[in-house]
């Protein structure tokens, strides 16, 4: 179910607050599958290297794609550079996509498959 992005930041600080966390420290070890759920919902735009405005949805991303491969040690800062790029297009190769580094619908909806696979 999509949530509209007004309503995204009231339950962010609601779940924050009752879990006891912060936004924007991921640390070493990175967020569960149902963190980056209850935090970011599944406000879905297009992303792409350098884009600015969209830090939680590039750290939803980054978090996903960290559930995906934990080996990516990817850090949870909502700035889509270099490193997130480079994960994107390994998920994208991984998933049969073209391999652009531009999240898009096909590129999230193939990221939300695999993790709700992973949780299961």
């Amino acid at each position: 179910m999509r949530r509209p992005l007004a309503a995204l930041g009231t339950t962010a600080l609601v779940i924050t607050s009752s879990l006891g966390l912060t936004l924007g420290t991921a640390g070493a070890a990175h967020a569960s599958r149902e963190y980056c759920q209850a935090m970011f919902g599944s406000y879905e735009p297009l992303l792409y290297q350098g884009i600015t405005g969209y830090n939680l949805e590039v750290q939803e991303l980054q978090c996903k794609l960290n559930s995906w491969k934990p080996s990516l040690a990817l850090v949870e800062d909502g700035k889509f550079g270099p490193a997130t790029r480079d994960a994107v297009v390994r998920f994208q190769a991984f998933a049969g996509l073209e391999q652009d580094g531009v999240v898009g619908w096909y590129t999230w909806s193939s990221l939300d498959r695999w993790c709700n696979y992973l949780q299961t």
